[in-house]
């Protein structure tokens, strides 16, 4: 059964998961669990911060989805929570690089 959604007037809307959605929820189930979309999204953000070589900005908004005023606000969110979030230069001059220094006790 295909998954349908109804507006208040009646007429059926349709919903459509393309590929990359497809793939990218895959991959998320398999690295965080059966987690909600914010969960998700925030997950594969501290993923990538844990990484060596970090996330930048444009990175983190294309990988979310997310504005990058949003994106600004989600590394606030994590240090609040006890994320060490360092940054330096991006070596190639397009602003800044993110990623995670240590894990304060939360």
């Amino acid at each position: 059964m295909q998954p349908r959604l109804e507006e208040k007037s009646g007429q059926a809307v349709g919903l459509v998961i393309t590929d990359l959605g497809r793939a990218a929820l895959d991959t998320i189930e398999t690295e965080i669990g059966d987690v909600g979309p914010a969960a998700s999204k925030i997950g594969h953000v501290i993923k990538r911060l844990r990484s060596p070589e970090g996330i930048s900005l444009a990175e983190i908004s294309i990988a979310t989805g997310w504005q990058p005023h949003s994106a600004r606000a989600a590394l606030t969110t994590l240090r609040k929570t006890g994320f060490c979030i360092d940054r330096a230069p991006d070596d190639g001059g397009n602003g800044s690089r993110y990623w995670i220094a240590e894990e304060a006790a939360r």
